[in-house]
């Protein structure tokens, strides 16, 4: 039988009481289809918006605000061509900036801000890491299965390295507004009851509380 992934339809959040000083915040949302055609804006666009320390996520939420002790946001990729892309957030902070916290990762995922800069850096970084990286004894077997269950019959890399100088920010905030702006996420939080109020939860969405028993099996 084939797995089903669930399509964001409203805001809900998945909330596990557990007894910490910090809370953890990770935005779900499952999106289109896998395209190999589309590995190369999403390539650069994770690079840009949320996959490092040089990303506007952390620079933003991080290193600017000084909401979280980590951050990260990116669009990822399925292994098989069956599968959907999905998006992936994420914040870990003190629980008393959690509305802080969900508001400016909410205004990055709604709005994608145009620094050139770091567009030119993520072209750069994605041109680096492909030139430098060998595919050699067991990878090589590995990379050709991994690509053939992504439908794919030629090195990927090859379509990414030629399209990267072409994608400037019109096509990112194309892509940002198409897949990640204004969606419906599922929220999966896990913090302390006693550190963080209901009200601050239930204003994102429907709060569904899971026990350690229903996520763990035990």
């Amino acid at each position: 039988a084939s797995f089903s992934f669930a399509a964001q339809t409203a805001n809900q959040i998945l909330f596990a009481d557990y007894n910490m000083v910090q809370s953890e915040i990770r935005w779900v949302r499952n999106a289109a289809m896998y395209s190999a055609d589309a590995e190369p804006v999403v390539n650069i666009f994770n690079n840009y918006f949320g996959g490092g320390m040089g990303a506007l996520v952390f620079q933003t939420i991080r290193e600017s605000k000084a909401l979280a002790y980590s951050t990260f946001a990116f669009y990822a990729m399925p292994d098989k061509k069956e599968d959907p892309f999905y998006t992936l957030a994420y914040v870990g902070c003190q629980a008393d900036k959690f509305s802080e916290s969900v508001v400016a990762m909410n205004e990055l995922l709604n709005d994608l801000p145009n620094v050139a800069e770091n567009i030119k850096a993520a072209r750069a970084g994605i041109k680096k890491d492909i030139e430098t990286e060998r595919i050699t004894q067991d990878g090589i077997i590995f990379n050709y299965l991994a690509a053939e269950r992504k439908g794919i019959t030629e090195d990927i890399r090859k379509k990414i390295y030629t399209a990267v100088d072409k994608i400037n920010y019109d096509e990112l905030k194309a892509f940002h507004t198409a897949n990640l702006a204004n969606k419906p996420y599922t929220y999966c939080v896990v913090a302390s009851e006693k550190n963080l109020p209901a009200e601050s939860i239930s204003k994102y969405g429907e709060v569904k509380k899971l026990s350690l028993e229903t996520i763990f099996g035990y």
